[in-house]
Order: C-alpha cells, then sequence, then structure tokens
C-alpha cells in the first residue's frame, strides 16, 4: 500500500511539474506575442508619420512652386504695364511732334 500511495505521489508530483511547465509555456507564448504587437504597433506608426512627412513635403514643395509662379505672373504684368506706359508716351509725344509740325506749317 505504502508503494502505491509513493507512485500516487510521485505521479502527482509529475502532473504538477506538467501543469506548472505549460503555464510558463503559456506565460512566454503571450509574453511574446504581447512584444510583436508592440513592435507591429511601433513600426505602424513609423510608417504613418513617414507618410506624413512625405504629404507635408510634397505640400511645402506645390506651394512654393505656386509662389514661384505668382512672382513670375506679376513680375510679367508689371513689364506689361511698364510697355504700355513707354507706348503712351510715345504715342504722345508723336501727337505733339505732330502738332508742333502742323503749328509750324502755318
Amino acid at each position: 500500500k505504502a508503494e502505491e500511495e509513493e507512485q500516487v505521489r510521485v505521479q502527482q508530483e509529475k502532473e504538477e511539474e506538467e501543469r506548472k511547465r505549460k503555464e510558463e509555456e503559456e506565460k512566454q507564448a503571450a509574453l511574446l506575442k504581447k512584444q510583436e504587437e508592440e513592435a507591429e504597433a511601433e513600426r505602424l506608426k513609423k510608417e504613418q508619420e513617414e507618410r506624413r512627412k512625405q504629404i507635408l513635403k510634397a505640400k511645402l514643395k506645390k506651394a512654393e512652386e505656386e509662389n514661384r509662379l505668382q512672382e513670375i505672373i506679376e513680375a510679367k504684368k508689371q513689364a506689361l504695364l511698364k510697355k504700355k506706359q513707354e507706348i503712351e508716351e510715345t504715342k504722345q509725344r508723336l501727337e505733339a511732334e505732330k502738332e508742333v509740325a502742323r503749328l509750324k506749317k502755318k
């Protein structure tokens, strides 16, 4: 009978050790899974931040290009206004010369 009790006790110890081993494995697996999920979340966060930076760079480049084009348009507009003014002044000068010539004829 003592031998049977010893076998039962040894069997119970083995089962207890097996249960503890399985618990530890599950704990380690859960920890590993959590670490992998955190790493994935961090990777996604970095990707999202990188995309955000790229979008901002593109917007900045577009704004700079639009600004440059506006400056070119404004410069051309000023050149046209100057040319128009020069033409008007030449026209007035020619009319004045024509009037002087007409008056000299008289």
